[in-house]
Order: structure tokens, then sequence, then C-alpha cells
């Protein structure tokens, strides 16, 4: 029982000590029911590093998108202030040549 409590903490350690993504694969133990879990372990860990390495690749879109969205924004405004000066110069203009000659 004892050397099985000693394995167990050795899981545990290994498990706790070491980020998520720097976690390697957790050896087998000789003890067929810690092996078991330890295979589950693996498993649940693989999963976690495959959703972490999605999550940061959404992120990664969603900072682009975000950003592609902000110079649309920015593009629309700048065309938004160029036109408004040249709508005004076309209907003084439009107003002008309309006007009959005066002599």
């Amino acid at each position: 029982m004892q050397n099985w409590s000693a394995r167990v903490r050795a899981l545990e350690n290994a498990i706790v000590s070491t980020p998520v993504e720097e976690l390697p694969p957790l050896g087998a133990t000789g003890e067929r029911e810690l092996d078991r879990i330890v295979a589950a372990l693996n498993q649940l860990n693989a999963k976690l590093k495959a959703a972490l390495g999605e999550s940061r690749q959404l992120s990664e879109r969603l900072a682009r998108s975000d950003r592609t969205a902000a110079l649309g924004r920015m593009a629309a405004q700048i065309a938004h202030e160029i036109r408004n000066p040249i709508a005004a110069m076309r209907l003084k203009a439009e107003n002008a040549l309309a006007k009959p000659l005066e002599q």
C-alpha cells in the first residue's frame, strides 16, 4: 500500500508542478489500476492541449477581425471627411452653373 501511495504522490507531483502546455505524457507505473488512471489523464491532457491550441487560434482570429473592423471604420470616417467638403463644393458649382449668366 505504501508503494502505491508513493506512486500516486509521484504522479500528483508531476501533474501539479508542470504547466499544462509542457506536461509530457505520464509514464506507466506498473500498477494496473494506476495505469488506467494514467491513461485517462494522458487522454485528458491531450484534449486540454488541443483545446488550448484552438483557443489561441480563435483569439488570434478575433484580434485580426477586430483590427480589420477598426480599419474599415477608419476608412469610412476618412471617406466621409473627404466627401463632405467635396459635396459642398459640387453643390456650389452646380448652383453657379444653373443660374443664368448676368450681364
